[in-house]
């Protein structure tokens, strides 16, 4: 029991004394973008996604209105299989800016990896509203079309895109 007590104090002065992490007081100092480089920077493994996810979680109390951070914690959420968690950033970045091509995109990328090709296809054609001309939402529309069996309607669209 006294051992416990002693650890327990120990610890609170430890962190009273900010020796515990030098890293949590680093991380105080730094800006939302030097977090957001360096949660980019940390190699894209499943190991590392807690600590790119903390990273990013900090730079957004900083700067929660930054879309790029949110995005960013938004993929690597995907990677993660926590579906719902990235949903739900990439539709943040949509309520502030309904014309955010990369949420659309991401949005599409996370319904097509899980084969609801019909909820893709809607994301593509809400960003192809705002910009028509998107190659990447062209080329992706046509792969939830083809997916869904529509090749004909997506060979056309592909053609189309090329002529333009």
């Amino acid at each position: 029991m006294k051992k416990n007590l002693i650890f327990f104090l120990s610890i609170l002065f430890t962190v009273s004394c900010g020796l515990l992490s030098p890293i949590y007081a680093q991380i105080k100092t730094q800006t939302s973008d030097e977090l957001f480089t360096q949660a980019r920077n940390i190699p894209k493994e499943k190991t590392n996604y807690p600590k790119i996810i903390s990273l990013l979680k900090s730079a957004l109390v900083k700067s929660p209105d930054y879309a790029d951070i949110r995005l960013f914690l938004g993929r690597v959420y995907t990677w993660n299989d926590n579906l719902d968690s990235a949903r739900y950033q990439f539709n943040q970045v949509l309520a502030k800016d309904p014309k955010n091509i990369e949420a659309y995109s991401a949005l599409f990328d996370v319904a097509y990896w899980n084969e609801n090709y019909t909820r893709a296809l809607d994301h593509a054609n809400m960003g192809l509203l705002y910009e028509p001309n998107s190659a990447e939402l062209n080329i992706k529309k046509a792969k939830a079309l083809n997916a869904l069996k529509e090749t004909r309607q997506a060979m056309a669209l592909l053609k189309e895109y090329r002529q333009k």
